[in-house]
């Protein structure tokens, strides 16, 4: 679970971070970005019903999100609002459950650094 300094919960934030044009793609994961006034990052999580319809199954997801995310988190840049959601349900069916964690990692790591929110 991330700290509560690290949630981004205001939904007029998150609304704006959606308006933004910029999106960086990964194989499995998008983010979008956008500096805050505030000294911590701040990261909310998205997995849809289109992508996934069980409840429990976009819980289990957004788990391993945060958890990933928490890993890296000293290795993330101060000051910014995040959004960081799944896409693509191909390439996600062609993984094991097993693997998500690992090509969350990955694909969590490469996003961070093509956004350059990656110290």
């Amino acid at each position: 679970m991330l700290a509560k300094n690290h949630r981004l919960s205001d939904r007029k934030i998150i609304a704006k971070l959606f308006r933004l044009k910029k999106v960086f793609w990964g194989e499995l994961l998008f983010l979008k970005s956008a500096p805050s006034k505030e000294e911590d990052s701040k990261i909310a999580f998205l997995v849809g019903k289109k992508f996934e319809p069980s409840a429990a199954r976009r819980n289990y997801l957004k788990r391993i999100l945060r958890a990933q995310t928490q890993k890296l988190l000293p290795r993330i840049k101060t000051g910014h609002n995040i959004i960081i959601g799944v896409h693509n349900p191909k390439h996600w069916a062609e993984l094991s459950r097993s693997a998500w964690t690992k090509a969350v990692a990955r694909d969590l790591t490469a996003i961070l650094k093509l956004a350059k929110l990656k110290k």
